[in-house]
Formats: structure tokens, sequence, C-alpha cells
């Protein structure tokens, strides 16, 4: 390893900088090895990972350039509400026509990301847009984005979004306090460079400019950067550098015949001669839940060999929410454990959410009665608050609900009546009428003190040990109020509570889940092949499913929120056109398909079901065809 030689070589461990991968689970993973490696005291030992980097380098160096300027960083949720409001005020000064459809916001929230990923603002963006992109929309949602962050960054304290936060980066990394501070690392090891976004290519390569030595590690493993923005010819440049080190990763991995001939397909090519063993492996399902049936009669014979759960990983393209439950109850039903990893994941409604927003708005009542778009307490988010506040039983909450329907003022007077001899609802009855007299009038920050008082003095005490993901959900939504209640300090709305009611009642909410660094822990894994490349996933087996799905070449694209064009891996000297699109999409789905055959140490298996041909953009043939192929391990390491 490039880290033992520099230890070796006499250079102090805190002199070394290790950024490694995406995610804590890399550094982790690092850390894990070193002590596995060599178990010997290293000191302060740096492993950071990107995007923890780079807020680490706002939250330690942005209050030093602005010593009386505080900021806040904004988090999906928050740039939505604030994305929605300043659209609401100013939207018609920049689109032509009203917005009607429903994810408009969504499109906009992942052009933002993708250009801010990718270093593009204003005039590289007007460049690459005006050149590539056919659509008016295109230019209206960059007037539109362009202003919506500078009005952020007009507010006190300083409202952050992505875009300013990556602007921010890129200043600080020029900056004197910035140089100075990690001029101490003389020797930056860092892996993956050839996958990293152009963001974080451009931030390591000012900070280490002066280093010693600069050893970054590439994969030739299908490499995925052209999905991620990143720039193809990145690790090139720095080869040409004679401070810089660049490591290529070769292995021989098993998979790699199957892998490569899947690739070639998918791009219509003809694939080199490989030792493929020509055995029908796929198999066809009338409906979804058939395939899922024999997945898991797959599992049952795979988890029956001794084969550790965790080594087993179940691979789609894309993962809904209906899928998920169906997979992951018939794996209930068969005492098989699953864990699911897709990126962003979706909070689902627990009811201790439903019940906590409902006793907000319950406890607010005076502040939200007169809201046309807050809906109206129903006779379900009573009982649902009797049910779980007080325990009242199913059989007395059913004859409630028949008897007094949507009447909250009789709802009210059985809270009174119940109130003198069941204490549960006496608390309950004590602590709306407490906080409606210290809250009784709209006014700033009360959200979130609010629903921590309800929190802590209704819920909180009634749960159990295994209520733990209900308990996050329930904490999630409390960091969304806390955050929103910094953003009320700075944009002084009387209407902001309201608006940010109405959001979390008409939508699920988001969080980028972190993955934790051990994952050995007898479950199987549900992944989208994206997630899999990310993380890196090495299993024994991988069954792959939904392949005739119409998911596997659903549209990417949008003018609002055009992956491909975005991404600095397309040329700015390439035309956009149709046919030149469907390559640019089988290459990405190529890359992909490949790299994650290829964590694969023994077998893969392959899935399918029928579904309506009508609804599919093109024919999956080719993917049926490749997975009627096994392989035998390559006999030499020539194609590695």
């Amino acid at each position: 390893m490039q880290f033992w030689d520099w230890i070796v070589q006499g250079v102090p461990a805190e002199q070394i900088l290790v950024l490694a991968g995406h995610r804590h689970r890399h550094a982790q993973l690092f850390s894990d090895q070193l002590l596995k490696t060599r178990q010997i005291a290293l000191g302060p030992l740096e492993v950071k990972v990107f995007p923890a980097f780079g807020r680490e380098l706002l939250e330690r160096f942005l209050p030093l350039v602005w010593p009386d300027q505080p900021f806040v960083m904004l988090h999906s949720p928050d740039t939505l509400f604030l994305m929605r409001r300043f659209f609401a005020q100013n939207g018609h000064d920049y689109f032509a026509y009203v917005q009607s459809d429903t994810y408009f916001f969504q499109h906009l929230m992942r052009r933002q990301r993708r250009c801010a990923e990718n270093a593009l603002w204003g005039e590289d963006l007007e460049i690459r847009s005006r050149q590539l992109e056919e659509s008016p929309l295109a230019a209206q949602a960059n007037a539109f984005l362009a202003a919506f962050t500078h009005w952020l960054a007009q507010q006190s304290p300083r409202l952050l979004d992505v875009t300013r936060q990556m602007q921010l980066m890129l200043e600080l990394s020029h900056h004197p306090f910035v140089q100075q501070a990690y001029s101490s690392y003389t020797h930056w090891l860092i892996d993956d460079l050839d996958e990293t976004r152009p963001i974080e290519q451009m931030l390591y390569h000012t900070l280490g400019q002066h280093a010693q030595e600069w050893v970054c590690a590439g994969n030739p493993q299908g490499g995925v950067e052209r999905l991620l923005g990143a720039d193809p010819g990145f690790m090139e440049k720095m080869a040409d550098d004679p401070a810089t080190e660049v490591i290529s990763l070769s292995q021989t991995p098993p998979n790699w015949a199957l892998a490569h001939k899947f690739s070639s397909l998918l791009q219509h090519q003809l694939p080199e001669s490989t030792s493929l063993n020509l055995r029908h492996e796929v198999q066809s399902a009338q409906h979804p839940s058939q395939m899922f049936e024999l997945m898991g009669a797959r599992l049952q014979r795979l988890l029956a060999q001794d084969v550790p759960a965790h080594e087993i990983v179940c691979v789609s393209w894309y993962l809904d929410d209906l899928n998920i439950r169906q997979l992951q109850a018939h794996c209930q039903h068969l005492g098989i454990k699953t864990e699911v990893f897709r990126g962003g994941e979706t909070l689902q409604r627990h009811p201790l959410i439903n019940t906590l927003l409902s006793l907000l708005r319950l406890a607010l009542w005076d502040v939200f009665r007169h809201e046309p778009a807050i809906p109206r307490l129903s006779g379900f988010d009573m009982a649902q608050i009797y049910r779980i506040c007080a325990g009242i039983d199913p059989f007395t909450l059913s004859r409630l609900r028949f008897e007094l329907g949507d009447k909250l003022e009789s709802w009210g007077q059985v809270l009174r009546d119940q109130a003198q001899h069941t204490p549960a609802l006496a608390l309950l009855q004590d602590t709306v009428a407490d906080i409606r007299k210290r809250y009784g009038e709209p006014e700033l920050n009360n959200l979130y003190q609010v629903a921590n008082a309800l929190w802590l003095q209704l819920l909180l005490p009634i749960l159990t040990p295994e209520d733990a993901g209900a308990m996050r959900s329930v904490q999630h939504l409390l960091d969304v109020l806390e955050q929103h209640a910094q953003i009320q300090g700075a944009i002084h709305a009387a209407d902001a509570d309201t608006a940010l009611m109405a959001q979390l009642l008409q939508q699920e909410m988001l969080e980028e889940a972190e993955i934790p660094s051990r994952l050995d822990n007898h479950k199987v894994k549900i992944v989208t092949l994206y997630r899999l490349c990310e993380l890196r996933y090495e299993s024994d087996y991988q069954i792959w499913f939904d392949l005739t799905s119409p998911a596997w070449n659903r549209p990417i694209n949008h003018p609002l929120d055009n992956s491909l064009l975005l991404s600095r891996a397309w040329p700015l000297d390439q035309r956009w056109s149709l046919e030149a699109e469907d390559r640019y999409i089988d290459e990405r789905l190529a890359a992909l398909v490949h790299k994650g055959l290829l964590y694969c140490r023994q077998t893969p298996y392959f899935f399918s079901s029928q579904y309506d041909t009508l609804a599919q953009m093109q024919s999956f043939d080719r993917l049926s065809e490749i997975a009627a192929f096994s392989v035998q391990p390559p006999e030499s390491p020539e194609h590695s």
C-alpha cells in the first residue's frame, strides 16, 4: 500500500491526507484495513470523504472570511420550501407560462444540483446551455436558479443553497487561510479520483497543488465517471504533472467475460470471444409477484447452503416503493432479513409522523384554522391521536368514528369528558392547553418548539426500543423544523409556518441515507445498480431482477433535468441529437452493468417478468439475451 510506503519512509501520519471515496463507509474501511495490515499506533490520521469534506471546509473557514455574516447551509427539504416560495412570488418573471408538471420543482432541484456538482454556473453554464440545449425552458431555468441563489444570499443570516455552497468551496480553496491550513498535508492519497465529480476534482487539485507527493488511484473496472459527470480526461491531465503519481488498480475479476459481453451488447457491439458456457440462466415469470417468488426460492436455496445473507445482493435498475414493499414482505414471510440501499431514502409516513403532524395542527388550532392550504383535522386524525397517545382500544374508536364523523367539536367534547378518568387523555388535554396558551398567536420559530414539546411529552414516553425506525423518522422531521426556524429568522415571513406545514402534509420527505461501515449483518442487500457501484459492495452472489421492466430504459432526460448535456463528459463540440443521446444512454447503462457484475465474486442470477410491451420505450431483447449466458472465470489476466 502506498500509505505504508510513506510511513516506512518516515512521513508522519498527521502529514498524510487520505480522501477515500464518497461515503463514510469507505473511510472506515480504509482505517480498518490499516489496523489489520499493520497493528501499530499511527497518531492522528485524516481520512475524509465528500461531501462531508466540502461542508467541513465551509463550517471551518467561512466564519473567518465572513466574521460578521452568519450563514445557514440548506438541505433539500429547505431548498424545496424556499424555491416554492420564491417561485410563487417571482416565477412569472422567468418562466413564460405557468408550470403544471407535478414534478416541476423536483426537476428544478435536480438541475440545480447537477449544475453545482459540475461547477456549471454563470458564463460556463450559459455557454453550455446555449450550445447544447434546445428547449426554451433551459434558459428560463438558468435565469430563475441564478436569481434564486442571489435572493438566498441576500438574506440575513445568508442562506446557502447547493450552488452557493459549491461556489464558496472553490473560492475558499484559493484563500490564503485555507491554503496555509492544508499546506501541512505534504502527502495526498486519493481513491477513485477518476469517478469523483468535477467540483471535487477542482477542490482537491487546488488544495493539494503544493503537496510534495500527490498519489491518486483509478479503477479500470468499467468506470461510471460519465454517469457522475466527472471529466473522463482528468486522470490523464493529472498524469502530466511531475508531482503526481497515477495508479491504475488492475485485477482479473471472476465475471469479467460476462460483464464485457453485457457491455458490448448494450452498446450494439459484437463482443470479443470470451470463455462463455452457453447455458440458459434467466428465469422469467408472468407477473412481478411470481418473479419475487422465484427469487425467494433462490434465496432459500443459497441460505440453505450456509451462504451468509450479506453475501447475497439483489440488484435492480430502479427501486420504487411498491417493489421494495413487495420484495421485503415476501422475504419477511420466508424469514429472510433484508436491508435496502437506494441513495436518497424516502421516509415513509409512519403513523407516528402522521400523529405528530395532527397534534401540531390540533395544538396550533387558532394559527391554522383559517388557512385554506392546511387541511382540517378529520375524524381519522383525531382517532389516531387518541389511539397512539392514550391507548384507546380500536372497538371504542370505531364506534366514536361512526358516531362523531368529522365533527371536531364533538371529538373535543369526548376528550374533555374522558380526561376526568383517563390519565393519558388528561395529559393530552393539559399539554395542548398549555401550548395554546404559550403559542396562541402566529410568531416566529414556533413550529419546532411546539413539535418538540409534543414529542417529548406525549409520544416519546410511550415508545419501546422496537420503535427505532419510527424515532429516526420523527427526528428527521424535527431536524427539518429546527432548520426551518433558522430560515424563518432570515426571511421574516409571517406565513412561512403555514407554507411549510402545507408542504409537510402534501408529500413525503427525503433524506440522504448514510451507509454504515459494517454491512456483514446477515441481511440480504437490496440495492439499485447505481448504489451498488457507488458503494463498491462486493458479494459472492448477485440476483438481478426486473430485467424486462420499462424502468431499465425509462426516459432519463427532461428539459430542466438534462443529465447528459449538463455533464462535463458531454463535449461542447458534439451537437445534441436523438441518436447521440440514445448512444450515450447505452454507454452509461453499459458502464454501470459492466462494473456492477464485476463486484460479484461467484455467480450472478437473472430474473424477469412480463410487462405491458406498449409501456416499454424499446425492446429489451438484448438484456434477455445477455442474461442467457453464464461464465467461467477467464483463464488469463489479458483482459484486465
